[in-house]
């Protein structure tokens, strides 16, 4: 079962484009920070962040992850950040999310995993460190993130991400050509990973990346709104190429 919350952000830093917290979640502790290209109202409560404890055998949690992935059961801590609607917070492209705890030790396993609207949870992991837990990934979205132990087979992993990058590229709505040129650069990149070619595969999946950054805001949306149902595609998008990428180059 979940737990109230008893979460105190005990330090909070805002500055142009970034807002750090420090988060005291019982007796664990997390530093979340968010950086933006381009953001408007930003303040201490527009992200909305907050956090709660949670039991590791919770169904309500665990049917939310994917097969061979479990809680890590020293930080059962839920991380949200859900913008109120009421304080207007917007931002361009993909928003970079840090997650850094000293209660845990790194794992090469470790990941962060995020849910938004209550779908189940998916690895957006796009670089972690040794030592304590650090984590950043990209995300043209919000809502709940928890740190995870990924037991699954890094190869089923990285299948996986292609599959969902394209099947994100191909539900976009973005017109006929771009589609294709991001689908194209895409299945060159997975057959170059399929052929044991890591290095090409991951210099390909960069002109993916560069496409979407090249067109976005002009061909692919890039705007997130707490006030608009607006889908940031770019933000999506980038997020979604960021963690392939991690995936192969830890193969």
């Amino acid at each position: 079962m979940s737990l109230p919350s008893l979460a105190a952000i005990t330090e909070t830093e805002i500055s142009d484009d970034s807002a750090q917290f420090l988060i005291a979640e019982g007796s664990n502790s997390v530093e979340l920070s968010v950086t933006f290209n381009s953001v408007e109202n930003l303040s201490p409560t527009s992200l909305g962040v907050d956090s709660y404890r949670f039991s590791v055998t919770d169904p309500n949690v665990v049917a939310r992850l994917p097969a061979g992935v479990e809680p890590v059961s020293d930080f059962p801590v839920m991380i949200v950040i859900e913008p109120p609607v009421d304080e207007s917070l917007s931002f361009r492209g993909a928003a970079e999310v840090m997650v850094y705890t000293r209660d845990i030790h790194f794992d090469n396993n470790y990941r962060v995993f995020k849910s938004h609207e209550g779908e189940t949870f998916h690895d957006l992991t796009a670089e972690h460190s040794e030592g304590s837990y650090r984590a950043r990934l990209r995300t043209g979205n919000f809502s709940e993130w928890m740190i995870v132990r990924d037991n699954r087979d890094p190869a089923d992993v990285i299948a996986l991400k292609y599959q969902r990058l394209s099947n994100a590229i191909s539900s976009s709505g973005l017109g006929w050509l771009t589609t294709n040129r991001l689908l194209d650069q895409l299945n060159l990149s997975r057959l170059f990973w399929e052929q044991g070619n890591t290095l090409l595969a991951i210099a390909t999946l960069d002109v993916v990346i560069g496409l979407i950054e090249s067109l976005a805001g002009s061909v692919i949306g890039n705007v997130w709104e707490a006030t608009s149902p607006l889908t940031n595609t770019a933000g999506d998008l980038l997020g979604a190429s960021a963690t392939l990428r991690f995936s192969l180059s830890q193969g």
